[in-house]
């Protein structure tokens, strides 16, 4: 998703600090000139994310002091576990960024503690372990599958918000990988498209997603007389444009010979879709184009993209569901799974 904002980034710790402060029973903020100096940013720059958390209802500011503010009504405490950068000060993902961010905008009684596992970690240190055994509900989004499964031996209550790390023994609340790669087929179906190719761009090894996505999409388009070819980069390299220029590479066979649309698991390869255009000189229009947007990002390089995207607002509507369930039984919620459809937009 590309390198975040100074706001962005001070956002995210200051949003670790609060985290840290509210474990200690500490509901009050270091002052802006030693946020300044302890996270090595000026002071405006501490004010101004400081006045967004205030407009949200997260802090409040009086008499020189910033308090954290408890939420409405909550009783038990409730976390989004989210992959991050080797730093812990950014998401990882951008999907699970906005998700995190419309549950702030959406949620006036329940506040979720962010915190951050390094994307390339095989498993989750004792110190985040330590840090998480506070919390009533966890909700894991996708993290590497060792990290998630010293989470599960360490008897945490997870509610899994990915598909990779789903098991029978824990809730389930994600996107039905399967149905979009079903929907993308139809729409390029009913576009009387016939010689399909699906593109992977996958970075740290098997993602299942991808296969569910790819699965759905064969099923749907070879059921309605499609063809349907697939491409992915090698996963033991680890170099991001050599992938690419190997996908795109790969690319150019199928789509000079009678390739009619594209599906992209990710909106991650969408760099690919512009190397080829630009090397080839093909007509853009001679293809119908699909993704996921996966990475998050709100692209526009190609108003012809039919997008396929989470519908957060469902997602968010079943985690605020367990967590009322908690505040009413202070138990755990009984293990449920759901899977939710995706939505279709053309940008």
């Amino acid at each position: 998703m590309g390198r975040p904002s100074i706001c962005e980034e001070v956002k995210y710790k200051i949003f670790r600090v609060i985290s840290e402060f509210r474990a200690k029973n500490d509901s009050l903020l270091p002052a802006e000139r030693e946020l300044a100096e302890q996270l090595g940013v000026s002071r405006g720059t501490i004010r101004k994310v400081l006045d967004g958390m205030e407009q949200t209802g997260i802090i409040r500011r009086e008499n020189q002091t910033t308090r954290i503010l408890p939420p409405k009504k909550q009783i038990g405490r409730y976390a989004f576990c989210a992959a991050s950068n080797r730093r812990r000060d950014c998401f990882f993902f951008g999907l699970y960024q906005r998700l995190w961010e419309q549950f702030q905008q959406r949620s006036n009684d329940f506040s979720l503690d962010l915190i951050f596992i390094p994307q390339q970690e095989d498993h989750c240190a004792p110190e985040i372990l330590k840090q998480l055994r506070q919390y009533d509900l966890i909700f894991v989004s996708y993290i590497l599958q060792p990290v998630a499964e010293s989470m599960k031996a360490a008897g945490l209550p997870l509610v899994m918000l990915d598909e990779q790390n789903a098991d029978p023994a824990y809730s389930l609340i994600c996107l039905d990988n399967r149905e979009v790669g079903r929907i993308a087929a139809a729409n390029l179906l009913k576009a009387s498209c016939r010689n399909a190719l699906t593109i992977e761009y996958c970075s740290g090894g098997d993602y299942r997603p991808f296969d569910l996505r790819r699965e759905g999409f064969a099923e749907v388009f070879e059921r309605g007389g499609g063809r349907v070819a697939s491409i992915g980069n090698p996963h033991d390299i680890e170099n991001p444009l050599e992938c690419i220029n190997l996908i795109a590479e790969a690319m150019k066979p199928y789509l000079a010979d009678g390739t009619d649309a594209v599906f992209y698991l990710s909106d991650e390869c969408m760099p690919m879709l512009n190397w080829y255009w630009f090397h080839s000189r093909k007509d853009v229009g001679e293809v119908r184009l699909s993704a996921f947007r996966g990475s998050g990002n709100p692209i526009t390089r190609d108003s012809r993209v039919c997008f396929l995207d989470m519908d957060c607002d469902a997602v968010i509507s079943a985690m605020l569901c367990m967590i009322e369930l908690f505040e009413k039984t202070g138990k755990f919620p009984p293990r449920c799974e759901q899977r939710i459809a995706p939505v279709l937009s053309r940008l």
